[in-house]
């Protein structure tokens, strides 16, 4: 009886002891590779219209010094702009000032500029607000150019949000 157990165990436990030794030598790959992906991205990975959600704090005071608390007002915007893969944008946005919307002045339009970092898929963004400042951004650019975070870089402003794509390639208007 235990001959019969060992003629029908022993091929298996071969067997068994074959594919081990195999997946651990690397010669029997289980699973497909999946193809190498270039993680490059360029000024041409950002193009089409991304809608945008930020908020923060905004020095208020006169005094550029002044970082009390106090000296800090709420900052929310909902925005929209075009990356036109060259490196240029355009859109517009309603910004609420501590609490205060224009709606005479809103949606106010913008221009600007953004790089990209190949490297890194990082980037910086300048938008230009139609008859008024400049502001400056810092870009990361995530999920296949699906979102885009971002944070500003100029003084007295503590504002982050993102950039989300509106459409898919193929629903582009």
């Amino acid at each position: 009886m235990i001959r019969t157990i060992l003629k029908r165990t022993l091929p298996v436990v071969i067997l068994m002891v074959g594919f081990v030794i195999a997946t651990r030598s690397g010669s029997l790959k289980l699973r497909a590779e999946e193809p190498q992906q270039s993680h490059a991205c360029t000024a041409a990975t950002l193009h089409g219209r991304y809608g945008s959600a930020s908020s923060g704090l905004i020095n208020n005071s006169s005094n550029p010094n002044d970082i009390t608390v106090p000296a800090f007002v709420p900052f929310a915007e909902a925005a929209f702009f075009d990356f036109d893969a060259h490196g240029n944008i355009s859109g517009a946005s309603t910004p609420n000032f501590g609490g205060q919307i224009d709606p005479s002045a809103t949606p106010i339009p913008a221009t600007g500029s953004y790089t990209v970092d190949s490297s890194t898929c990082t980037g910086t963004l300048t938008i230009n607000v139609s008859g008024g400042p400049s502001f400056h951004r810092n870009l990361i650019i995530l999920d296949n150019a699906r979102e885009i975070g971002f944070v500003s870089t100029d003084p007295g402003l503590v504002i982050a949000g993102s950039f989300k794509k509106q459409f898919s390639s193929t629903e582009e208007q």
